[in-house]
């Protein structure tokens, strides 16, 4: 280790070995057994300004007593599902320093300056407590496009405004749920995009809606009876779509002991009440509309229901209040189905580590394990 100059006043031959210093550096373990490096650092002072310095080596970071290795080997540890506890275990440094290194690594920074997708995905998750933060990906590539600590409406406008407006010119869809807030800023912010509802949500509260009729009748039987068994243990029969019930083979029902064919179940089920008759079919009318990508269809289903005083009415009426950006998903292939598998990934993180108090430490996990798999 040659040093020529002094790095304060710049002289030359002026520097003189002034002692070293025992610095141990913790290295990546061998074998489970503890490594570490004793450096003896040289110390170097200078006659012309009496400044004094320490000599440096490629294997740390000045001021820092973790090898660069080890920084390696937690990236590695933190893209798996282990908590930053168990990897301080297995490195053998503490949780705090596993912690210090991830939000080194970690550190998100938005480029106002990259263009932004064509199709980009809206929701929500459970950050921190009761808190509700707002996700966002690439429709496209799936990839992650930023993460804030609420859905607020304000938040999100701040955030995307950041963006010029030739660049937010280039989005061409949204897809979101029936999130009514998120509607009403998506043609402020991006001029030339359509909504597109999620066609999961729109099953799923079709689902509910027919779940809650259910329910309803089967309290009004009595408690023994077999149509309530039938209507409390056959329920998946009910949400099945027609052309998928089986009419001729008969199979064990356990709790009602008995071998029925999915076509005698649903005649079981919709003998105990006109209601759920009512929203059986509808609800298998709009699925079939669905499923076929037929606009037409499910116009004509939304025209011809009548009201039958179920939930089923509250949900026609949503759908008929948002019918535009329902046709745009039947007319494509997006989803926000990416988005929902990336939701679970970080569900998973927050269940490892038992949950987080700091919003930014969780954060930066989540960029480090999402979108380096």
């Amino acid at each position: 280790y040659q040093v020529s100059r002094c790095p304060q006043c710049g002289y030359e031959n002026k520097l003189v070995h002034n002692g070293t210093k025992l610095v141990e550096l913790k290295m990546p373990c061998i074998n489970n057994y503890v490594t570490i490096l004793r450096l003896h650092k040289q110390r170097f002072y200078c006659r012309n300004c009496h400044a004094s310095f320490m000599a440096h080596t490629p294997v740390m970071h000045k001021h820092c007593s973790i090898a660069d290795v080890t920084k390696k080997i937690i990236k590695q540890w933190c893209l798996e599902d282990v908590s930053e506890k168990e990897i301080a275990q297995q490195i053998n440094i503490s949780p705090s320093s596993v912690n210090r290194c991830v939000n080194h690594i970690s550190a998100h920074r938005v480029r106002f300056s990259q263009p932004l997708p064509r199709h980009i995905c809206f929701d929500e998750f459970r950050s921190i407590g009761s808190r509700m933060s707002f996700i966002c990906i690439d429709g496209d590539s799936h990839q992650l496009l930023e993460l804030l600590p609420d859905r607020l409406i304000k938040t999100i406008k701040h955030f995307f405004n950041g963006f010029d407006l030739n660049n937010r010119k280039r989005v061409t869809s949204v897809v979101m749920d029936l999130n009514a807030n998120y509607g009403r800023i998506i043609h402020g912010l991006f001029p030339n995009a359509k909504i597109v509802i999620d066609r999961f949500h729109l099953v799923q509260m079709l689902g509910r809606s027919l779940d809650d009729t259910r329910v309803k009748v089967g309290k009004q039987l009595p408690t023994k009876s077999r149509e309530r068994h039938v209507l409390k243990s056959q329920w998946k029969v009910l949400k099945k779509p027609v052309d998928k019930l089986d009419e001729v083979h008969r199979k064990y029902r356990y709790r009602l002991h008995e071998y029925l064919s999915d076509f005698e179940v649903i005649d079981i089920c919709l003998s105990t009440s006109p209601k759920l008759n009512h929203d059986w079919l509808a609800y298998q009318a709009f699925l079939t509309a669905m499923q076929n990508r037929n606009e037409h269809d499910f116009e004509v289903c939304l025209g011809q229901y009548n009201s039958a005083g179920t939930a089923m009415d509250q949900t026609v009426k949503t759908f008929k209040k948002n019918l535009r950006d329902i046709k745009h998903s039947l007319e494509t292939n997006l989803s926000n189905g990416p988005l929902e598998g990336t939701n679970r990934k970080i569900k998973q993180i927050k269940r490892t580590a038992c949950g987080y108090h700091n919003l930014n430490h969780y954060f930066n996990r989540i960029w480090l394990e999402v979108t380096h798999h």
